[in-house]
């Protein structure tokens, strides 16, 4: 699952990576003076954020039910 997550974020970050090089000087300026990103932009970034949420939910979901499941069975054993 996570080499799934890993191929599918290592693309964008690369485009996002070359676009940010290929900005005009004046992504260079601070921040106050710098151009404000378009809303549409914006938008796109916080959905594909959105969208990873149940992703991320499910699997530390997964990861706590096994681990809880390992420590009862180990303490089992023990006795």
């Amino acid at each position: 699952m996570a080499s799934r997550l890993r191929s599918f974020t290592r693309p964008a970050a690369a485009a996002f990576l070359r676009s940010a090089a290929s900005r005009s000087p004046a992504a260079s300026l601070p921040r106050t003076l710098a151009p404000v990103p378009r809303a549409s932009a914006l938008g796109r970034r916080m959905a594909l954020a959105r969208s990873l949420q149940p992703l991320h939910s499910a699997v530390s979901a997964a990861r706590l039910t096994s681990r809880l499941g390992a420590e009862v069975a180990r303490a089992v054993s023990q006795g």
